[in-house]
């Protein structure tokens, strides 16, 4: 367990300024997108809440990691290399990727005006999202709630990788103010030789096409 009071919360990196993005990844995302997504509509079951907090329905798009392995190779190996390397940094100890694909890697769209994601924590202990559209002043902020500061509002700007500890931070997406489309990337690590829970259930949950 992290004392998240006493550490870092997030740590931020531009990649479009590295080089480890490849030309035209936006494009191959938005193709991605275009071929593969499902439309999702989850139901605030998993969500984090007061008893007398309303119950607030996530609609969006998403695209699996089983998906993303076999037809994004250049995504899936920054993941399991550069990416891997700057969370391990962010945390200061060993971690190792997903052992369940369809959950490793997302792509998660949001478009309408008044979208959230649904406030929640993670089963993994460190969450990081690659932003493939900018908000522009549009909302769609990812939101992480400090234990002492707060709540910490972070832009999506593309290209940016913001990673921060998903198991333990309460976090969100505030709701668009406009039609946008919102396009984020999150990719979940584990601590080294931790035993990861089994998913079925959750991604049940996450996947199941709307009806």
């Amino acid at each position: 367990m992290t004392d998240i009071s006493d550490t870092q919360l997030y740590g931020q990196v531009d990649l479009s300024t590295t080089g480890l993005l490849p030309v035209g990844w936006v494009d191959s995302v938005m193709q991605t997108i275009s071929r593969y997504a499902v439309r999702v509509e989850l139901d605030g079951s998993y969500a984090l809440r007061s008893e007398e907090e309303p119950v607030s329905k996530t609609k969006m798009q998403v695209v699996t990691g089983d998906v993303i392995a076999s037809g994004m190779g250049w995504i899936s190996s920054l993941y399991r290399g550069e990416i891997l390397q700057l969370a391990e940094k962010f945390a200061a100890y060993p971690l190792a990727c997903s052992e369940d694909q369809a959950s490793a890697i997302n792509i998660n769209v949001l478009e309408r005006s008044g979208s959230i994601y649904e406030r929640h924590t993670d089963q993994s202990a460190l969450t990081a999202v690659l932003f493939a559209s900018s908000s522009l002043g549009r909302g769609g902020e990812l939101v992480l709630e400090h234990p002492n500061r707060g709540e910490i509002r972070i832009e999506p700007h593309e290209g940016s990788l913001v990673i921060f500890w998903g198991g333990e931070v309460a976090h969100s997406v505030s709701p668009l103010s406009e039609d946008w489309t919102r396009v984020s990337i999150p990719m979940n690590f584990y601590r080294a030789h931790e035993t990861q829970e089994d998913r079925a259930k959750l991604n049940s949950y996450l996947y199941t096409p709307a009806q």
